[in-house]
């Protein structure tokens, strides 16, 4: 199964950068899901939890406000902050 390269970033950094599954979060009109392959796109979220899939195992980690980026190289996640 192909994987996506994802990476939370943060003004002073990187947070988090790793080959995924699958990102679930809510985006500024609702509930969403990028897998493998995904159109690109580019939205602004809100306070919310990402479910993060990755080889079997489901991480979550909450952020508040950002933007989600999806390219065809990978899926970029710019926040304030965020707690696992």
């Amino acid at each position: 199964m192909s994987k996506i390269n994802f990476e939370l970033i943060f003004p002073d950094g990187v947070y988090m950068q790793k080959e995924i599954d699958s990102i679930r979060t809510r985006g500024k009109k609702g509930e969403l899901a990028v897998l493998p392959e995904h159109t690109p796109f580019l939205t602004s979220i809100s306070k919310t939890t990402l479910i993060i899939e990755s080889f079997g195992n489901e991480e979550r980690v909450d952020i508040d406000r950002g933007l989600l980026e999806v390219t065809k190289e990978k899926v970029s996640i710019l926040a304030f902050k965020a707690k696992r």
